[in-house]
């Protein structure tokens, strides 16, 4: 997929390619890279997140005071293509960026990255935020496989991969579905970009 594709069918946590795609689970801080990272930038962007809370398992979305917010974490974030900020070359950064640390009862993920065309994401199914409280993330909960919930890009997501893609993601499993969709991207023609479980 060399070229700047617009894909009319794009979503996180479900395909239309099968029955029983949707993800299960929990997503947060999504990534898209118009690059391939090297593997030394992928365990540097492993470390950098490891220390921030993790996603509460509890299927109540809540913004709980008690809980210490995510973005209170103190994570020491390397220099380069993982830790870019708002002075970092525009080429080091995603160029799609969903923290999903929107509060509870909100709708949208707001995209932080380069792109000039950032992609919000909207909420279907009865998909919803966890809230600072529960460490971030939205919650998609398919425990049936085809329950409806994730999130989507709408119909006029563009992306182009001349030089690569990288897709990095922190993802909470709560069940484990056969072709269970992360991300999916598809122009309705030849062109695809997916990433899922798949059970042999």
């Amino acid at each position: 997929n060399p070229e700047s594709v617009t894909y009319s069918k794009a979503a996180l946590g479900r395909t239309d390619l099968f029955k029983k795609t949707y993800f299960d689970g929990a997503l947060r801080d999504v990534r898209i890279y118009d690059a391939a990272l090297t593997a030394g930038e992928v365990a540097a962007l492993a470390a950098a997140r490891a220390a921030e809370p993790t996603m509460s398992p509890s299927a109540s979305p809540s913004a709980s005071p008690s809980q210490s917010p995510a973005a209170a974490a103190v994570v020491a974030v390397p220099e380069g293509r993982i830790g870019c900020d708002a002075d970092s070359p525009a080429d080091e950064c995603p160029l799609h960026h969903w923290l999903m640390d929107e509060a509870a009862g909100a709708t949208t993920a707001v995209d932080t990255g380069t792109s000039e065309n950032p992609a919000p994401l909207t909420l279907a199914g009865g998909a919803a935020f966890l809230g600072p409280g529960e460490g971030g993330g939205a919650l998609l909960s398919n425990p049936s496989g085809d329950d409806g919930r994730f999130l989507d890009f709408g119909t006029g997501f563009k992306f182009g991969a001349t030089n690569g893609i990288t897709v990095a993601a922190w993802v909470r499993v709560d069940s484990v579905q056969n072709y269970g969709c992360i991300l999916y991207l598809h122009d309705g023609g030849a062109n695809f970009i997916i990433l899922q479980h798949y059970l042999t």
